[in-house]
């Protein structure tokens, strides 16, 4: 609740300012990148993916629908190897992704880094039992 406040009051100040106003010059983005960051979900397993290092590097800060495209291309264009768990998480193709539910293949939401930390933690599981 209280992170849902503070981004609520940040979403109410944000919308003082005009489209002419520079947000990162006043400090606002940044503010907005602590923000973001201090949520613990966000620095969680579930929201990892493994793309090698010049893939990653590539994407910067590109949004989510946009690195996901990248990844589909490469292996459809490309035919180039993409790990099992990477793929998994663009495609969002697995149980654990809540699968009576219509999946927004657009967005990575909250939702998806808690399905995803449910599917790396029953993979683990599912290892040292079988192991």
């Amino acid at each position: 609740n209280k992170i849902t406040n503070e981004l609520n009051n940040f979403k109410n100040r944000i919308t003082e300012y005009s489209d002419n106003d520079n947000l990162d010059e006043i400090g606002i983005l940044e503010e907005y990148r602590q923000l973001i960051s201090s949520i613990p979900i966000i620095n969680s397993i579930g929201n990892l993916v493994l793309l090698n290092s010049s893939v990653n590097r590539s994407y910067g800060n590109s949004e989510y629908e946009i690195k996901r495209n990248t990844i589909v291309s490469l292996y459809e264009e490309s035919n180039k190897y993409i790990r099992n768990h990477t793929w998994t998480i663009f495609t969002k193709f697995t149980k654990s992704f809540y699968s009576n539910e219509k999946k927004d293949l657009n967005n990575w939401i909250i939702k998806d880094i808690e399905s995803t930390a449910k599917y790396i933690k029953d993979s683990i599981e599912t290892f040292f039992k079988d192991n």
